[in-house]
């Protein structure tokens, strides 16, 4: 007999979507029923009839809210049922203990099911359970108790609560308990667990309380790159130096920032000054996230896989993540910032391209402004990036130096990888411009003032000082691109990079940029003058030999002197006493300019100036062009050629 509007084939029946309760019109006889999608059951499968030969159920989508313990009864010999996606709220103990040949039973998509009561699987015998995207809440105890199985998966299933023994008397090859915000948990959860070959847990901390019998290999996830079960820091070594390093940051920044406010105080309002003590303050910040996480480690020695949900997810852990982050970027804008600085002092001593005071300020602010507002962006665009951007590791880095595609890891990619490759692009390149000045203005080192050598002295020094940033810097940008590109990064690796690569340099930069130039009783800085304005740097550096020589060519100001060219018919009437100052006055000006570092480069007749008084006696003679600095040797040389070629006309006469 086939009910109404169902297709029967022998002793299968198809009876999707019908509206009344196709168990009241069934043969007994029925094999297999497709009795999904109907809306007849009135939220109770409730089978009252008996169905001995049925082996194979399938009410999925029935809107299911209670079955009666009465309904499989009548169904013993069910190989296969599949209840998935109705609206259960509970499975009753023993709900199933009459189907003894089960070997499939499907229950996914019931997501209103929160209780499983203690044995309500009992007297089961099939193979695989699939309780996934459930609103379980709570594991009970002995919930599974009795059966053996190759894999049990409870994902999914926003379970909170797990009471102690609560898999006891179950016997299981493979369990997964992922994707669930489990948080009330005892160290008793996994006792009485039988034949577990493989476990899958939202967090490592659970594989700590594992049965004793499984290896950790075969418990996931791995433990992170840093701690263990007892400790935030697993190896003594990185303890060690978390201390070490922080310890050295904080002392050494915070004295190299007195220093320059109270004993230095000219040099810190120079735009060096301005972004070296900026760098110090940077490096500052980092040691005060190294000693927060050397004091998180002391604190939850022995301990730690207890608190680790609440370090992660503390404000402390935060705070950490957001001073790394700071100090990381706005070391990388100040290298860059003093790269570019020196490289101006260097390639244009007399130029007009200069960084003023004003703007070296307005450009640490903004600076600072930028990495702040990076650094907090994933706190409070949380709809984005959820909450575990800072708390991926219990270091609290956000450095996207794994596989792992968390919440989160295009920002961190686009910020630590893309942002800091390119800036050190430009470091790497502008160190290479300031190297081979230095180098080759060292040549002429004997010929340049006081003051140019000791700004190539400040360049030699503060290339140590940005390029050990670069070395520290440049190896966590290449890791990053193979980690994008699927490369694996070793753990360990990771945990050195993390604590000794990554603070190194803040840890060493006091030593390079302050307290050695101390201890070696020098001046590590460039010279005042080099912040004044050009115009003002260029007369005050000819005021000195200018007013020592003044009369010898240059003739009273207040007098009224016809100018005449060299090649004019005036200065060849001129006696030979008097061509002969001439010669002597322009080669002695030359001189002059040479030997405090300023030349001529092109000169023409028209720029030697001699001055003849209504007389008609040589009165002066001048080079009427503005000097330049000079960074070559060739170009002092290039300025005699010249003067010689103008001059040779004098000679011949």
């Amino acid at each position: 007999m086939c009910p109404n509007n169902c297709t029967c084939d022998g002793y299968t029946a198809h009876c999707s979507g019908q509206s009344y309760n196709v168990f009241n019109f069934l043969s007994s006889s029925i094999r297999i029923l497709d009795a999904s999608h109907c809306s007849g059951l009135n939220g109770t499968l409730d089978i009252q009839m008996s169905f001995f030969f049925l082996i194979e159920l399938n009410s999925s989508y029935s809107n299911i809210e209670l079955i009666s313990k009465e309904s499989f009864s009548h169904t013993k010999n069910l190989l296969r049922l599949d209840l998935s996606y109705n609206l259960l709220t509970i499975i009753q103990s023993n709900l199933f203990k009459n189907l003894k040949y089960l070997r499939m039973l499907h229950l996914l998509g019931n997501r209103l099911i929160s209780v499983i009561e203690p044995t309500a699987f009992n007297g089961l015998t099939l193979k695989e359970i699939t309780l996934s995207y459930m609103t379980l809440n709570v594991i009970l105890k002995e919930s599974f108790g009795g059966l053996n199985l190759t894999k049990l998966d409870l994902s999914h299933s926003l379970i909170e609560t797990v009471e102690d023994f609560a898999f006891e008397r179950l016997i299981v090859n493979e369990l997964d308990i992922t994707f669930n915000p489990i948080k009330n948990f005892g160290k008793a959860m996994f006792n009485g667990l039988v034949g577990l070959q493989k476990l899958k847990t939202p967090q490592y901390k659970f594989c700590c309380i594992r049965p004793i019998y499984l290896e950790e290999k075969n418990c996931f996830p791995h433990r992170d790159e840093f701690s263990s079960c007892g400790d935030l820091m697993r190896r003594t070594s990185l303890q060690f130096f978390l201390w070490i390093i922080s310890i050295l940051a904080i002392s050494g920044n915070i004295f190299s920032i007195a220093f320059r406010i109270f004993f230095d105080e000219k040099r810190l309002k120079m735009v060096y000054g301005i972004f070296v003590t900026n760098l110090a303050v940077a490096d500052l910040l980092m040691g005060m996230y190294m000693l927060i996480i050397a004091i998180a480690d002391r604190v939850y020695r022995g301990r730690y896989i207890e608190e680790d949900e609440y370090w992660r997810r503390s404000a402390w852990c935060t705070l950490a993540g957001v001073l790394s982050t700071v100090s990381s970027e706005a070391s990388v804008l100040f290298i860059c910032l003093i790269t570019v600085d020196r490289l101006l002092v260097i390639k244009y001593p007399f130029g007009s391209v200069r960084i003023s005071k004003n703007l070296a300020k307005m450009m640490a602010l903004s600076c600072w402004i930028v990495c702040f507002l990076v650094a907090i962006l994933p706190i409070v665009q949380s709809s984005y990036f959820g909450d575990q951007f800072y708390s991926k590791s219990g270091v609290c880095l956000a450095l996207p130096l794994t596989k792992d595609r968390s919440t989160g890891w295009l920002y961190s990619i686009s910020v630590f990888i893309g942002f800091n490759f390119i800036t050190f692009i430009m470091i790497a390149l502008g160190q290479t411009m300031i190297y081979y000045e230095v180098r080759h203005q060292s040549s002429v080192m004997k010929k340049k003032s006081s003051a140019r050598r000791n700004d190539l002295k400040v360049a030699r020094n503060l290339l140590l000082l940005v390029t050990t940033d670069f070395a520290c810097w440049f190896p966590i940008g290449c890791m990053g691109m193979l980690s994008l590109n699927g490369h694996t990064i070793p753990g360990e690796v990771y945990a050195w990079t993390a604590v000794l690569v990554l603070p190194i340099n803040s840890a060493i930069n006091p030593f390079l940029y302050t307290i050695m130039a101390i201890i070696s009783s020098k001046k590590f800085s460039p010279s005042i003058n080099e912040q004044q304005s050009i115009p003002e740097y260029v007369k005050g550096q000819r005021k000195g030999f200018r007013k020592a020589c003044y009369g010898i060519w240059f003739p009273d100001p207040k007098l009224e002197f016809d100018v005449v060219n060299p090649k004019s018919d005036a200065v060849l009437k001129l006696k030979p006493d008097d061509l002969l100052w001439i010669f002597l006055d322009v080669f002695k000006s030359l001189h002059l300019h040479h030997i405090h570092g300023m030349c001529y480069k092109d000169i023409s007749a028209e720029h030697v100036l001699v001055y003849i008084p209504s007389n008609r006696k040589y009165g002066g003679v001048r080079i009427g062009q503005k000097p330049v600095g000079f960074s070559r040797n060739t170009e002092t040389k290039q300025d005699i050629n010249m003067v010689g070629e103008i001059l040779k006309p004098l000679v011949k006469c």
